[in-house]
């Protein structure tokens, strides 16, 4: 009895084969960008074993193209360049997640003092420039837009996330101290918002 060989998926290498406009515009990171990233994270990420197993670059390109999107898993697995069943988009997302929550991972990534005598020195230079006591830090929100969730969904229902806007987003924050401007990148972009409100928020010793 003849059996008609199994459909076989040809996988495109998004970093040798798409542009760096097109794999940011995908990814939401530059190449470079990426490969720190993967680099920073893949001592946390298993290495292949069997031929059905994720390499730790699709696991990430896979999760970011869903963060940058926020469209369905299965969507997100028909991408030409990925090309994966659905629950294995969900596996990638949760282990990216994961290593994402991991101390060592954020501290690489997110900087914020937490020593006594660091938060004194930014409590000083906040007085300093501006005048005003006891603050370490300003927060400022952002609208992350996303698909619109089910609507008779009885634990998110749809109509909490539409913002004032008038559209579908989770309200994120960002909160800085005073010395993030350290890096030449930080300063271009920073600059480029300085428009955006701040709250100051006050540090009780």
């Amino acid at each position: 009895e003849h059996f008609p060989e199994p459909h076989r998926v040809v996988l495109r290498d998004p970093l040798t084969q798409l542009s760096e406009i097109q794999f940011k515009k995908l990814f939401r990171l530059t190449k470079q960008t990426f490969r720190y990233v993967l680099d920073r994270i893949r001592v946390h990420l298993d290495e292949p074993v069997k031929s059905t197993d994720l390499y730790p670059e699709l696991m990430l390109l896979t999760a970011l193209k869903f963060f940058g999107s926020g469209s369905y898993q299965q969507d997100i697995g028909y991408n030409y360049c990925l090309g994966i069943s659905q629950s294995s988009v969900s596996r990638c997302i949760h282990k990216i997640i994961e290593v994402f929550n991991k101390q060592e991972v954020m501290d690489a990534f997110i900087k914020f003092p937490h020593t006594i005598p660091e938060l004194n020195n930014i409590r000083r230079q906040f007085f300093l420039k501006h005048n005003i006591p006891g603050i370490i830090g300003c927060i400022d929100c952002t609208h992350v837009a996303l698909f619109p969730p089910k609507i008779n969904d009885p634990s998110f229902p749809e109509y909490l996330y539409i913002n004032r806007k008038g559209y579908h987003s989770i309200n994120v924050q960002l909160v800085t101290h005073l010395f993030i401007l350290s890096k030449l990148y930080e300063c271009i972009y920073l600059q480029t918002h300085l428009c955006c409100r701040c709250v100051m928020i006050n540090w009780k010793l």
